[in-house]
Formats: C-alpha cells, sequence, structure tokens
C-alpha cells in the first residue's frame, strides 16, 4: 500500500454514506469474528457551500462540526476532511 493510505476490508468496504434532503446517515462496518456487522452509525445534518460540506452532528453527548471540501466526478464522491483524512465513495 501507498504511504498513508489504509487499504479497507471487503467487510468495511460495506460501510455507506447516505443523504437525505438536509441530512445524513453515515453506517460504518467491521469484522467481528467472522462476520461483518455494523460498528457504529452516526446521523446528523448537512450543509454544502460550493466545495465544502459541513457535518453536524453529536458525538459523546456534544455538538461536533465537521468542514470538509468535496468533489463529485462521475459516481464518485471524495470528502477530504480538515485533519487530511480522505474518504471515497462510490454510487450504487
Amino acid at each position: 500500500a501507498e504511504s498513508g493510505i489504509t487499504a479497507l476490508t471487503d467487510c468495511e468496504k460495506k460501510s455507506t454514506l447516505v443523504f437525505e434532503a438536509e441530512t445524513y446517515t453515515d453506517t460504518y462496518y467491521a469484522p467481528v469474528n467472522t462476520d461483518c456487522q455494523v460498528d457504529g452509525e452516526d446521523k446528523g445534518i448537512w450543509k454544502e457551500d460550493g466545495s465544502t460540506l459541513t457535518f453536524s452532528y453529536t458525538l459523546d453527548e456534544e455538538a461536533t462540526t465537521d468542514v470538509a471540501t468535496f468533489t463529485i466526478v462521475e459516481n464518485t464522491l471524495t470528502i477530504t476532511h480538515d485533519n487530511e483524512k480522505v474518504y471515497v465513495y462510490t454510487k450504487l
């Protein structure tokens, strides 16, 4: 793997990010023993401003906001967070 790039397992690749009109649901999958199970879920509100996405949600009972830049090329959404983590999603 390239430096700084983490390859996802087939199970982790089942994770989804679903956008509704104003809300989103981010569901994470992880291997548990020999099963692939939901490992967590974030729900919140999203807003778009040009090439910026703002995610507002509650984490450990604390209101949290993440700001990221994004691009969409064909069916691929790439989100780059301030901490330089990059997430790539393919539309199903």
